[in-house]
Protein backbone atom coordinates (compact mmCIF):
# COMPACT_ATOMS: atom_id res chain seq x y z
CA UNK A 1 0.00 0.00 0.00
CA UNK A 2 1.79 3.01 -0.66
CA UNK A 3 0.91 6.64 -2.47
CA UNK A 4 0.43 7.00 -6.69
CA UNK A 5 4.14 7.77 -7.13
CA UNK A 6 5.26 4.82 -4.55
CA UNK A 7 6.18 6.51 -1.86
CA UNK A 8 5.11 5.21 1.87
CA UNK A 9 1.47 6.18 3.53
CA UNK A 10 2.21 7.51 6.99
CA UNK A 11 -0.97 7.70 9.30
CA UNK A 12 -0.59 11.54 10.70
CA UNK A 13 -0.98 12.39 6.99
CA UNK A 14 -3.66 10.71 5.61
CA UNK A 15 -7.18 11.93 5.02
CA UNK A 16 -10.24 9.72 6.32
CA UNK A 17 -11.33 9.67 2.77
CA UNK A 18 -7.99 7.66 1.80
CA UNK A 19 -7.92 5.99 5.52
CA UNK A 20 -12.02 4.82 4.00
CA UNK A 21 -9.89 3.48 0.55
CA UNK A 22 -7.30 1.39 2.57
CA UNK A 23 -9.98 0.04 4.99
CA UNK A 24 -12.04 -0.99 1.94
CA UNK A 25 -9.60 -2.73 0.19
CA UNK A 26 -8.41 -5.09 3.57
CA UNK A 27 -12.01 -5.40 4.31
CA UNK A 28 -13.57 -6.45 0.91
CA UNK A 29 -10.41 -7.63 -0.82
CA UNK A 30 -9.22 -6.16 -4.36
CA UNK A 31 -10.87 -7.15 -7.57
CA UNK A 32 -7.76 -7.73 -10.49
CA UNK A 33 -8.28 -9.54 -13.70
CA UNK A 34 -11.59 -10.99 -13.31
CA UNK A 35 -10.58 -12.23 -9.35
CA UNK A 36 -10.99 -11.15 -5.84
CA UNK A 37 -7.93 -11.00 -3.53
CA UNK A 38 -8.71 -11.19 0.06
CA UNK A 39 -6.57 -10.39 2.86
CA UNK A 40 -4.75 -13.05 4.61
CA UNK A 41 -2.23 -11.90 7.06
CA UNK A 42 1.21 -9.85 7.32
CA UNK A 43 4.43 -10.32 8.39
CA UNK A 44 6.73 -8.61 10.87
CA UNK A 45 9.10 -7.27 7.80
CA UNK A 46 5.68 -6.81 5.63
CA UNK A 47 4.03 -4.23 8.39
CA UNK A 48 7.51 -2.05 8.44
CA UNK A 49 7.18 -1.80 4.95
CA UNK A 50 3.50 -1.44 4.72
CA UNK A 51 3.11 -4.64 2.61
CA UNK A 52 0.46 -7.59 3.33
CA UNK A 53 -0.40 -10.76 1.59
CA UNK A 54 -4.00 -11.34 -0.45
CA UNK A 55 -5.04 -14.65 -2.02
CA UNK A 56 -7.66 -15.75 -4.37
CA UNK A 57 -9.17 -18.03 -2.63
CA UNK A 58 -10.22 -21.18 -4.99
CA UNK A 59 -11.18 -24.69 -4.86
CA UNK A 60 -13.13 -24.98 -1.82
CA UNK A 61 -10.68 -22.85 -0.04
CA UNK A 62 -11.41 -19.81 1.93
CA UNK A 63 -9.40 -17.42 3.91
CA UNK A 64 -10.79 -18.65 7.44
CA UNK A 65 -10.08 -22.27 6.23
CA UNK A 66 -6.22 -21.33 5.24
CA UNK A 67 -5.77 -19.81 8.65
CA UNK A 68 -7.11 -22.79 10.60
CA UNK A 69 -4.73 -24.54 8.76
CA UNK A 70 -1.76 -22.96 10.10
CA UNK A 71 -2.74 -23.10 13.80
CA UNK A 72 -5.48 -23.02 16.88
CA UNK A 73 -4.78 -18.78 17.43
CA UNK A 74 -7.76 -19.37 19.76
CA UNK A 75 -4.96 -18.02 23.04
CA UNK A 76 -4.58 -15.15 21.21
CA UNK A 77 -6.52 -12.35 22.99
CA UNK A 78 -5.78 -9.07 21.22
CA UNK A 79 -6.40 -8.47 17.52
CA UNK A 80 -2.21 -7.51 17.42
CA UNK A 81 -1.17 -10.66 19.14
CA UNK A 82 -3.38 -12.62 16.79
CA UNK A 83 -2.02 -10.73 13.84
CA UNK A 84 1.77 -11.56 14.79
CA UNK A 85 0.91 -15.24 15.61
CA UNK A 86 -0.57 -15.84 12.07
CA UNK A 87 2.48 -13.61 10.43
CA UNK A 88 4.60 -15.86 12.08
CA UNK A 89 3.83 -18.63 9.47
CA UNK A 90 5.44 -16.47 6.53
CA UNK A 91 8.95 -15.79 8.07
CA UNK A 92 11.21 -16.77 5.17
CA UNK A 93 13.13 -19.64 6.30
CA UNK A 94 15.00 -23.21 4.90
CA UNK A 95 13.46 -26.51 5.67
CA UNK A 96 15.45 -28.53 7.32
CA UNK A 97 13.84 -31.54 9.07
CA UNK A 98 10.64 -33.16 10.47
CA UNK A 99 9.94 -33.68 13.94
CA UNK A 100 9.74 -37.46 15.29
CA UNK A 101 9.92 -39.98 18.18
CA UNK A 102 11.55 -42.26 16.41
CA UNK A 103 15.53 -42.43 15.99
CA UNK A 104 15.51 -42.79 12.07
CA UNK A 105 12.72 -41.11 11.20
CA UNK A 106 13.15 -37.33 11.79
CA UNK A 107 14.34 -35.18 14.86
CA UNK A 108 13.15 -36.09 17.93
CA UNK A 109 11.96 -33.15 19.69
CA UNK A 110 11.15 -32.43 23.53
CA UNK A 111 8.62 -29.65 23.72
CA UNK A 112 7.59 -29.46 27.72
CA UNK A 113 11.47 -28.62 28.64
CA UNK A 114 10.90 -26.41 31.69
CA UNK A 115 11.61 -23.15 31.85
CA UNK A 116 14.13 -21.31 34.07
CA UNK A 117 12.71 -19.05 36.38
CA UNK A 118 13.21 -15.47 38.05
CA UNK A 119 12.20 -13.95 40.88
CA UNK A 120 9.45 -12.00 39.18
CA UNK A 121 6.96 -14.16 38.22
CA UNK A 122 5.78 -12.91 34.48
CA UNK A 123 9.85 -13.15 33.27
CA UNK A 124 11.92 -16.70 32.90
CA UNK A 125 15.60 -16.65 32.27
CA UNK A 126 15.38 -18.89 29.45
CA UNK A 127 12.28 -16.86 27.25
CA UNK A 128 12.45 -18.29 24.05
CA UNK A 129 15.41 -20.53 24.40
CA UNK A 130 15.83 -23.79 23.27
CA UNK A 131 18.53 -26.69 22.93
CA UNK A 132 20.01 -28.70 19.92
CA UNK A 133 22.14 -31.58 19.89
CA UNK A 134 25.22 -30.09 19.04
CA UNK A 135 26.35 -33.32 16.01
CA UNK A 136 22.50 -32.97 15.23
CA UNK A 137 23.20 -29.10 14.44
CA UNK A 138 26.24 -29.79 13.07
CA UNK A 139 25.94 -33.17 10.50
CA UNK A 140 22.15 -32.94 9.38
CA UNK A 141 20.90 -29.07 9.89
CA UNK A 142 23.63 -26.93 8.95
CA UNK A 143 24.61 -28.95 5.64
CA UNK A 144 21.42 -28.19 4.25
CA UNK A 145 21.11 -24.76 4.80
CA UNK A 146 22.75 -22.94 1.46
CA UNK A 147 23.52 -19.83 3.17
CA UNK A 148 25.82 -21.53 6.24
CA UNK A 149 29.59 -20.43 6.54
CA UNK A 150 32.19 -23.14 4.78
CA UNK A 151 33.68 -23.78 8.21
CA UNK A 152 30.16 -25.27 10.18
CA UNK A 153 32.49 -25.31 13.76
CA UNK A 154 31.69 -21.47 13.14
CA UNK A 155 27.39 -22.05 14.18
CA UNK A 156 26.66 -22.91 17.61
CA UNK A 157 23.10 -21.32 17.34
CA UNK A 158 20.04 -21.32 14.98
CA UNK A 159 16.98 -18.81 15.03
CA UNK A 160 13.66 -21.24 14.21
CA UNK A 161 10.44 -22.02 13.66
CA UNK A 162 8.75 -25.50 14.10
CA UNK A 163 5.38 -25.43 13.97
CA UNK A 164 3.99 -22.82 16.40
CA UNK A 165 7.18 -23.15 18.30
CA UNK A 166 9.77 -20.23 17.44
CA UNK A 167 12.83 -18.69 18.90
CA UNK A 168 16.70 -19.71 19.12
CA UNK A 169 18.16 -23.32 19.55
CA UNK A 170 21.76 -23.31 20.95
CA UNK A 171 23.95 -26.87 20.15
CA UNK A 172 24.99 -28.52 23.54
CA UNK A 173 26.62 -31.89 24.46
CA UNK A 174 23.55 -33.61 25.54
CA UNK A 175 25.38 -36.15 27.72
CA UNK A 176 26.99 -33.78 29.27
CA UNK A 177 23.77 -32.20 30.42
CA UNK A 178 22.18 -35.27 30.80
CA UNK A 179 19.14 -35.77 28.16
CA UNK A 180 18.64 -38.98 26.33
CA UNK A 181 16.83 -39.98 23.68
CA UNK A 182 15.92 -36.48 22.45
CA UNK A 183 17.61 -34.14 19.79
CA UNK A 184 16.13 -30.97 20.19
CA UNK A 185 14.62 -29.69 23.49
CA UNK A 186 11.68 -26.85 23.41
CA UNK A 187 10.54 -24.84 26.10
CA UNK A 188 7.06 -23.56 27.20
CA UNK A 189 8.04 -19.61 26.39
CA UNK A 190 9.20 -21.05 22.80
CA UNK A 191 5.85 -22.25 21.86
CA UNK A 192 3.35 -19.42 20.79
CA UNK A 193 0.48 -21.60 19.45
CA UNK A 194 -0.38 -25.36 18.28
CA UNK A 195 -0.08 -26.45 14.82
CA UNK A 196 -0.35 -29.64 12.96
CA UNK A 197 2.54 -29.00 10.71
CA UNK A 198 5.95 -29.29 12.24
CA UNK A 199 8.85 -28.76 10.53
CA UNK A 200 11.86 -27.42 11.81
CA UNK A 201 12.42 -24.53 9.40
CA UNK A 202 16.07 -22.39 9.95
CA UNK A 203 15.34 -17.75 9.85
CA UNK A 204 19.03 -17.29 10.53
CA UNK A 205 22.34 -18.51 12.01
CA UNK A 206 24.08 -17.13 15.14
CA UNK A 207 27.42 -15.69 13.35
CA UNK A 208 29.53 -12.37 14.37
CA UNK A 209 28.18 -9.35 13.07
CA UNK A 210 30.25 -5.93 12.54
CA UNK A 211 29.61 -4.05 15.50
CA UNK A 212 28.79 0.17 14.73
CA UNK A 213 27.70 2.38 17.02
CA UNK A 214 24.78 4.68 16.31
CA UNK A 215 23.55 8.50 17.48
CA UNK A 216 21.05 6.57 20.87
CA UNK A 217 24.38 4.77 21.92
CA UNK A 218 26.47 7.96 21.08
CA UNK A 219 24.04 10.06 23.51
CA UNK A 220 23.26 7.80 26.09
CA UNK A 221 27.04 7.45 26.67
CA UNK A 222 27.42 10.94 26.83
CA UNK A 223 25.28 11.11 28.96
CA UNK A 224 26.44 8.80 31.12
CA UNK A 225 30.36 10.05 31.44
CA UNK A 226 31.89 9.00 28.32
CA UNK A 227 34.11 11.35 26.59
CA UNK A 228 33.02 13.37 22.78
CA UNK A 229 36.43 13.20 22.14
CA UNK A 230 36.45 9.26 22.48
CA UNK A 231 34.06 8.67 19.52
CA UNK A 232 35.97 11.52 17.50
CA UNK A 233 38.78 9.33 17.63
CA UNK A 234 36.81 6.30 16.72
CA UNK A 235 35.47 8.11 13.74
CA UNK A 236 38.71 9.09 12.58
CA UNK A 237 40.26 5.22 12.95
CA UNK A 238 37.35 4.58 11.13
CA UNK A 239 37.95 6.92 8.46
CA UNK A 240 41.11 6.18 8.11
CA UNK A 241 40.94 2.52 7.69
CA UNK A 242 38.51 2.79 4.96
CA UNK A 243 41.14 5.25 3.02
CA UNK A 244 43.78 2.41 3.73
CA UNK A 245 41.62 -0.28 2.09
CA UNK A 246 41.95 1.35 -1.40
CA UNK A 247 45.45 1.22 -1.44
CA UNK A 248 46.42 -1.62 0.54
CA UNK A 249 45.33 -5.56 -1.12
CA UNK A 250 46.82 -6.97 1.88
CA UNK A 251 44.65 -4.32 4.65
CA UNK A 252 41.55 -4.80 2.68
CA UNK A 253 41.64 -8.90 2.70
CA UNK A 254 41.54 -8.19 6.79
CA UNK A 255 39.52 -5.29 7.01
CA UNK A 256 36.78 -6.01 4.64
CA UNK A 257 34.56 -9.15 6.30
CA UNK A 258 35.45 -7.37 9.79
CA UNK A 259 33.41 -4.16 8.73
CA UNK A 260 30.90 -6.21 6.43
CA UNK A 261 29.33 -4.56 3.63
CA UNK A 262 25.44 -3.85 1.51
CA UNK A 263 25.46 -7.65 1.83
CA UNK A 264 27.18 -10.85 2.53
CA UNK A 265 27.63 -11.68 -0.98
CA UNK A 266 29.11 -8.92 -2.09
CA UNK A 267 31.68 -9.29 1.02
CA UNK A 268 32.27 -12.78 -0.25
CA UNK A 269 32.73 -11.97 -3.50
CA UNK A 270 35.32 -9.09 -2.60
CA UNK A 271 37.57 -11.40 -0.27
CA UNK A 272 37.98 -14.21 -2.91
CA UNK A 273 39.13 -10.88 -5.56
CA UNK A 274 41.22 -10.08 -2.59
CA UNK A 275 42.34 -13.63 -1.91
CA UNK A 276 43.29 -14.11 -5.69
CA UNK A 277 45.45 -11.52 -5.99
CA UNK A 278 44.38 -8.85 -7.06
CA UNK A 279 44.85 -5.13 -6.30
CA UNK A 280 42.45 -2.28 -5.96
CA UNK A 281 45.63 -0.46 -7.67
CA UNK A 282 45.88 -2.75 -10.23
CA UNK A 283 42.46 -3.79 -11.04
CA UNK A 284 39.58 -1.17 -11.99
CA UNK A 285 36.66 -2.91 -10.98
CA UNK A 286 37.83 -4.24 -7.61
CA UNK A 287 38.87 -0.67 -6.98
CA UNK A 288 35.18 0.81 -8.19
CA UNK A 289 33.78 -2.37 -5.40
CA UNK A 290 36.11 -1.46 -2.47
CA UNK A 291 34.83 1.83 -3.37
CA UNK A 292 31.47 1.43 -3.54
CA UNK A 293 31.88 -0.17 -0.05
CA UNK A 294 33.37 2.85 1.37
CA UNK A 295 30.63 4.99 -0.05
CA UNK A 296 28.23 3.16 1.97
CA UNK A 297 29.79 3.06 5.10
CA UNK A 298 30.64 7.08 5.08
CA UNK A 299 26.84 7.64 4.18
CA UNK A 300 25.81 5.04 7.24
CA UNK A 301 28.65 7.28 9.00
CA UNK A 302 26.83 10.96 7.80
CA UNK A 303 23.29 10.02 8.27
CA UNK A 304 23.39 7.26 11.24
CA UNK A 305 26.46 8.25 13.28
CA UNK A 306 27.38 4.64 12.47
CA UNK A 307 30.69 4.44 13.91
CA UNK A 308 33.13 0.70 13.84
CA UNK A 309 34.05 -0.24 16.56
CA UNK A 310 37.29 -3.12 16.27
CA UNK A 311 36.96 -4.49 19.52
CA UNK A 312 33.22 -5.52 19.40
CA UNK A 313 30.57 -7.89 17.95
CA UNK A 314 27.07 -8.42 17.22
CA UNK A 315 25.95 -11.52 18.87
CA UNK A 316 22.96 -13.85 18.96
CA UNK A 317 21.78 -14.31 22.76
CA UNK A 318 21.59 -17.88 24.35
CA UNK A 319 20.95 -18.92 27.93
CA UNK A 320 23.72 -21.24 30.24
CA UNK A 321 22.44 -24.67 30.78
CA UNK A 322 25.02 -25.33 32.56
CA UNK A 323 24.10 -23.04 35.49
CA UNK A 324 28.08 -22.33 36.36
CA UNK A 325 27.94 -18.24 34.86
CA UNK A 326 27.07 -16.32 37.90
CA UNK A 327 24.95 -13.05 38.15
CA UNK A 328 26.08 -10.59 35.88
CA UNK A 329 28.35 -12.79 34.49
CA UNK A 330 28.44 -14.10 30.48
CA UNK A 331 30.23 -16.13 27.95
CA UNK A 332 31.94 -14.84 24.36
CA UNK A 333 33.87 -16.96 22.28
CA UNK A 334 34.03 -15.40 18.55
CA UNK A 335 35.94 -16.30 15.81
CA UNK A 336 38.91 -14.13 14.98
CA UNK A 337 38.55 -12.87 11.08
CA UNK A 338 42.19 -14.17 10.02
CA UNK A 339 42.00 -17.91 9.95
CA UNK A 340 45.19 -20.00 11.08
CA UNK A 341 46.51 -22.16 8.88
CA UNK A 342 44.01 -21.95 7.31
CA UNK A 343 41.53 -23.10 10.50
CA UNK A 344 39.00 -21.35 12.14
CA UNK A 345 40.13 -19.74 14.84
CA UNK A 346 38.49 -18.19 18.16
CA UNK A 347 39.18 -16.19 21.05
CA UNK A 348 37.47 -16.28 24.42
CA UNK A 349 36.57 -12.07 25.77
CA UNK A 350 37.28 -11.85 29.12
CA UNK A 351 37.42 -8.59 31.51
CA UNK A 352 34.48 -5.71 31.49
CA UNK A 353 31.61 -5.62 28.83
CA UNK A 354 29.39 -2.93 27.37
CA UNK A 355 26.16 -4.92 26.33
CA UNK A 356 23.43 -3.52 25.19
CA UNK A 357 20.19 -4.50 22.58
CA UNK A 358 19.49 -1.85 19.80
CA UNK A 359 17.74 0.07 19.78
CA UNK A 360 18.29 1.71 23.18
CA UNK A 361 15.78 4.06 24.78
CA UNK A 362 16.72 5.06 28.43
CA UNK A 363 20.05 5.08 29.46
CA UNK A 364 19.71 1.91 31.71
CA UNK A 365 19.32 -0.10 28.24
CA UNK A 366 23.25 -0.07 28.61
CA UNK A 367 25.02 -2.33 31.05
CA UNK A 368 27.98 -3.26 32.43
CA UNK A 369 28.49 -6.89 32.64
CA UNK A 370 31.75 -9.21 33.75
CA UNK A 371 32.70 -11.69 30.58
CA UNK A 372 34.49 -14.97 31.95
CA UNK A 373 36.22 -18.18 30.42
CA UNK A 374 34.68 -21.55 31.27
CA UNK A 375 36.04 -24.42 30.25
CA UNK A 376 32.60 -26.18 30.13
CA UNK A 377 31.19 -23.63 27.94
CA UNK A 378 33.93 -23.31 25.01
CA UNK A 379 31.74 -25.19 22.83
CA UNK A 380 30.00 -22.43 21.97
CA UNK A 381 31.03 -20.17 19.62
CA UNK A 382 29.84 -16.84 18.51
CA UNK A 383 26.63 -16.79 20.64
CA UNK A 384 26.46 -14.25 24.09
CA UNK A 385 25.43 -16.85 27.12
CA UNK A 386 23.91 -14.90 29.56
CA UNK A 387 23.56 -16.51 33.62
CA UNK A 388 20.16 -17.85 34.46
CA UNK A 389 20.92 -16.13 38.34
CA UNK A 390 19.63 -13.22 39.28
CA UNK A 391 16.55 -11.05 40.46
CA UNK A 392 15.68 -10.16 36.67
CA UNK A 393 17.06 -11.59 33.63
CA UNK A 394 19.78 -9.30 32.29
CA UNK A 395 18.25 -9.74 28.81
CA UNK A 396 14.80 -7.84 29.92
CA UNK A 397 17.04 -5.09 31.11
CA UNK A 398 18.09 -3.99 27.94
CA UNK A 399 15.23 -2.89 26.54
CA UNK A 400 13.16 -5.40 27.41
CA UNK A 401 14.50 -8.07 25.43
CA UNK A 402 14.51 -11.80 25.66
CA UNK A 403 16.19 -14.68 24.30
CA UNK A 404 14.05 -15.97 20.46
CA UNK A 405 16.88 -14.47 18.59
CA UNK A 406 17.52 -11.12 19.81
CA UNK A 407 21.25 -9.89 18.72
CA UNK A 408 23.32 -8.29 21.32
CA UNK A 409 25.64 -5.88 20.62
CA UNK A 410 29.22 -5.95 22.80
CA UNK A 411 32.08 -4.14 23.25
CA UNK A 412 35.66 -4.49 25.29
CA UNK A 413 36.99 -1.26 23.94
CA UNK A 414 37.57 0.05 27.54
CA UNK A 415 37.24 3.60 25.69
CA UNK A 416 33.38 3.11 26.02
CA UNK A 417 33.15 1.39 29.34
CA UNK A 418 30.43 3.54 31.19
CA UNK A 419 32.00 5.53 34.55
CA UNK A 420 28.43 5.17 35.73
CA UNK A 421 25.32 3.43 35.58
CA UNK A 422 21.85 3.59 36.21
CA UNK A 423 18.88 1.51 37.06
CA UNK A 424 16.83 -0.42 33.88
CA UNK A 425 14.13 0.17 33.17
CA UNK A 426 10.84 -1.60 33.36
CA UNK A 427 9.55 -3.60 30.88
CA UNK A 428 6.56 -4.55 32.32
CA UNK A 429 3.59 -6.17 29.41
CA UNK A 430 0.28 -5.88 30.70
CA UNK A 431 -2.93 -8.04 29.82
CA UNK A 432 -5.05 -7.11 27.19
CA UNK A 433 -7.67 -5.86 29.30
CA UNK A 434 -5.26 -3.22 31.08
Amino acid sequence: IGDENGDKLFGGELSRQVEERIRQLILQGVRLGGKTYHFLAYSSSQLKEQSMWLVCAERGWSVDSMRDLMGDFSMCESPSKYAARVGQCFSTTVTVSTRSHRRNDGLRVKDDLPDIPSSIESLVHSDGCGLIRHEVLLKSVLPLVPYAPRFKSDISAIQFRCGGAKGVLVGWDFNTLGIQNYDVCLRPSQIKFKAKYSTLEVVSLATRGAYHLNRQVILLGTHLGISGEVFLSLQDEMMSSLNRMLVDARFAAQYVPFIGGVDAEIVTSLCDMLASGLKPSRDPFLYSCLHATRSHHLMGLRKKARIHVKDGAVLMGGIDETGLLEENQIFIQVSKHTKENNKPAYEVITGRVMVAKHPVIHPGDLRMLEAVDLPELRGVKNVVLFSQHGHRPVTNMMSGSDLDGDEFAICWDRRLFLPKTVEAMSYDSHSPDE
